[in-house]
């Protein structure tokens, strides 16, 4: 058997053969980084409150989200008046801050805001001609004694 016969065996039988084991091997590599993701995302922390606008839709927070027009952001608002990364929300040792990221005006309890803010359950954000009503998890709500219980109740899987 010459070296053409040996070739013409290893293209017919031996390629397709190597092929497979390496398509075989990336399917096993992209399962296993799905799974991967799909434990990290059950590994996601809950979030640290809502947001909810003035017709009833509530947008859950999480430690560290984005407002803003574009669909890249965590929390997409629609309003023409809010900038595409707007602003930010997040929580740094258990008090959380509100970043304006673009030139459009961001407002705290009807303030302009310039600079970060700290957040407080209550609190009104305004983007553009959005207001969004501020609660936060596990934190008092205005001094009486049911804010906590309420804040939680609030912070479940249904935001």
């Amino acid at each position: 058997m010459g070296w053409r016969e040996l070739y013409a065996l290893a293209v017919r039988y031996l390629l397709p053969t190597i092929m497979a084991a390496v398509l075989l091997r990336v399917m096993f590599i992209t399962a296993r980084e799905w799974r991967a993701a799909r434990r990290a995302r059950d590994l996601t922390p809950p979030p640290i409150g809502s947001l909810t606008d003035d017709a009833g839709r509530q947008y859950a927070l999480g430690h560290d989200s984005v407002l803003g027009r574009s669909r890249r952001c965590d929390i997409v608002l629609s309003d023409a008046g809010v900038a595409g990364v707007h602003a930010q929300i997040y929580e740094r040792r258990r008090t959380v801050f509100l970043q304006p990221l673009a030139r459009g005006k961001v407002f705290l309890n009807g303030a302009a805001l310039s600079g970060r803010a700290k957040l407080q359950s209550g609190d009104t954000v305004g983007l553009g001609e959005t207001a969004l009503t501020v609660r936060l998890c596990g934190r008092d709500q205005g001094g009486d004694e049911a804010g906590p219980a309420k804040a939680e109740s609030q912070c479940g899987t249904d935001v």
